[in-house]
């Protein structure tokens, strides 16, 4: 079982999940359904995303072999919803 509730999980990035996951950005953002500028400005941030972010990171790796669900659907939304997003060009 994932454990999500600790405040002191270890920093996490969409380069290394992507990498992990073999998805390019385009893949990621698209299998997803994340904008692929926010897709890009998560990036960016580096293991700086927020705590959202971080934990749609974390499902996501914990449950590579799933395909898109309604579970990653809703992380998705919450991520979107609260995390940072860019703005749509």
């Amino acid at each position: 079982m994932l454990d999500l509730s600790p405040d002191d999980l270890p920093p996490i990035c969409v380069a290394a999940v992507r990498a992990q996951l073999g998805l390019d950005l385009p893949g990621f953002a698209k299998l997803y359904s994340i904008p692929l500028a926010t897709a890009q400005y998560w990036e960016a941030l580096g293991d700086s995303v927020n705590r959202p972010v971080a934990l749609l990171l974390r499902l996501l790796v914990a449950y590579p072999e799933t395909t898109y669900t309604e579970e990653h659907e809703a992380a998705v939304a919450l991520a979107l919803a609260c995390g940072v997003k860019a703005n749509e060009p």
